[in-house]
């Protein structure tokens, strides 16, 4: 009867210990649901309050207008570069017909947009023949080269603050290129048409992601098994942690020892996009967000993790705390001035931090592997 009674006792406990862990899990993705659909609301809105900039620089082309439309471009780079965790698992950013390249492509040859410095007739803009639509800087997305940039967050970048030519400062547009400069109205124009390409595109990321849309994006993945769900969380933040930011992002451009290599080259904002990306990580494993509106504290990977893996949590939590470190130093420089050749000291800062989110990047392959299991 004893050896009966604490069969039954392990059985209740392995029961109530299972459920607990499928309450979790479950509360996990319907936590990142709401993670995801904040953090892209938050993009479509500063994205808007970039638009209203740009609408009232080209219209009052001044220093001032057009620092004020550089401010806004820096405040929706910080929320858009938190989103960057929620790709790579073909979710509606980045599936077949996702608008990731639209948004956020790179690195891009300046020269297909607009004049540069030995070509003063080049890009789009200059090329009368063309006209500027929507439907048309859509269709010369990536045409012919992956490097032809026509739209997204940088290609708006590119056209506010112009061509990075010194390793020591970012580039130098003045606002008289709206004003009385070879096609000042088309360049105007184009400004326009990318920040409302950019204002659809997140509208598009927000409808898949809102709970008020059915169906959606947001329908099917909280239909999925939970463990599946997670799987997908996890594929997103290791591959943003490994090849992604490390990689593309950051060892690319420090191999080469070129400016033209790094994210966000026109207005040297490299370093605090390293940041964003890394935030966006964090978001996600700990479950929470600092938002325009509303900040979250939901259940995040970390929570589901304690469950099935209390080493591995803490682990990653450390990890995690290595890399905010590592990150904070290199935000004290210009990326273009880290990677230069004569910058040994500032090479060693880079190449540290692509260390540290390698590191961190496996112990999320870990934890992958934990999520495969019952």
């Amino acid at each position: 009867m004893k050896i009966s009674l604490i069969i039954i006792i392990f059985v209740l406990l392995c029961s109530c210990t299972q459920q607990n862990e499928k309450n979790i899990s479950t509360q996990v993705v319907e936590g990142y649901a709401d993670l995801v659909l904040t953090n892209y609301q938050d993009s479509l809105e500063t994205a808007k309050k970039l638009k209203e900039a740009i609408n009232t620089f080209v219209n009052n082309p001044t220093q001032e207008t057009l620092d004020a439309a550089k401010q806004s471009w820096f405040t929706a780079r910080v929320y858009y570069n938190q989103t960057e965790g929620y790709r790579f698992y073909d979710g509606p950013i980045d599936d077949e017909d996702g608008p990731e390249a639209l948004l956020n492509a790179w690195p891009m040859d300046e020269v297909y947009i607009d004049y540069v410095e030995g070509n003063a007739n080049g890009g789009i803009i200059n090329n009368t023949a063309m006209t500027i639509t929507a439907e048309n800087l859509i269709s010369l997305n990536e045409k012919d080269g992956d490097a032809n940039i026509s739209t997204g967050y940088h290609a708006i970048e590119f056209l506010l603050w112009g061509q990075d030519l010194s390793k020591d400062d970012a580039g130098q547009r003045s606002y008289k290129d709206y004003v009385d400069a070879k096609n000042h109205e088309r360049r105007a124009q184009y400004l326009q048409v990318v920040a409302d390409l950019l204002i659809k595109h997140l509208q598009h990321l927000v409808d898949e992601w809102s709970a008020s849309e059915n169906p959606n994006y947001r329908t099917q993945f909280l239909k999925l098994q939970p463990q599946e769900a997670i799987h997908k969380i996890l594929t997103g933040i290791h591959e943003l942690s490994t090849g992604e930011l490390p990689g593309e992002r950051m060892a690319v451009a420090l191999t080469n020892h070129d400016q033209e290599d790094e994210h966000s080259c026109f207005s040297d904002n490299t370093c605090l996009d390293i940041r964003d990306n890394q935030k966006s990580m964090s978001n996600i494993y700990f479950g929470t967000y600092n938002g325009l509106n509303k900040n979250l504290d939901v259940k995040g990977i970390h929570d589901w993790l304690s469950t099935k893996d209390s080493e591995l949590a803490k682990q990653i939590q450390n990890k995690i705390a290595d890399v905010e470190s590592s990150i904070t130093k290199i935000t004290k420089h210009r990326f273009d001035r880290l990677i230069a050749a004569d910058n040994p000291e500032g090479n060693a800062l880079v190449k540290d931090t692509i260390k540290t989110l390698n590191e961190q990047g496996e112990l999320f392959a870990k934890a992958i592997e934990r999520a495969k299991t019952k």
